[in-house]
């Protein structure tokens, strides 16, 4: 599979510039990648942009955390690596909750570390996908994620998610 726009990751300027990149892009469909790999991000963005999906890159947590603080009312979904250097997934996860309460998350990872049986509670977790993956598993896992209604519970059970792009009513 060919893909020559764009390089796999940020290209050199802020995480603003990043923004104005995509900004004509629907809200909606924008995905935030993050994994320390930069085979894997470039094989996801090429695979996602394949089918039209615009992206953001991060390299990890740190770097996430920029990107989404700039680019939150752009971004409809973040696929993120649960093994990272500087802050794992879980960490990740967590700073990303304290700014956005709806955030969605997929995570991806060949390695659960242990006390990742709280990732099955979490409220923002919209799925998982084992590595390695195949790019017709990656779109499918995308699709789900990107139109789950619901999540499975710290329980087991099937409960429904508010959409992450609805205005909490406070």
């Amino acid at each position: 599979m060919g893909c020559s726009e764009d390089p796999g990751g940020r290209a050199p300027g802020t995480a603003r510039a990043e923004c104005a990149r995509i900004g004509h892009n629907p809200p909606e469909q924008t995905i935030l990648v993050v994994d320390d790999d930069e085979m894997v991000r470039e094989f996801v963005r090429c695979a996602l942009g394949s089918r039209g999906y615009p992206t953001l890159m991060a390299k990890d947590g740190v770097d996430a955390l920029e990107v989404y603080s700039a680019c939150a009312d752009q971004i409809a979904l973040v696929l993120l690596d649960m093994l990272m250097p500087r802050m794992t997934g879980m960490e990740l996860i967590e700073h990303l909750k304290k700014l956005n309460s709806h955030v969605r998350v997929l995570a991806m990872s060949g390695y659960l570390p242990p006390g990742h049986e709280a990732l099955a509670g979490d409220s923002c977790l919209v799925g998982f996908l084992p590595k390695p993956f195949s790019f017709e598993k990656l779109l499918a896992h995308i699709t789900e994620a990107m139109t789950a209604k619901e999540r499975v519970n710290g329980h087991g059970r099937i409960e429904s998610i508010r959409d992450s792009r609805q205005v909490s009513e406070s």
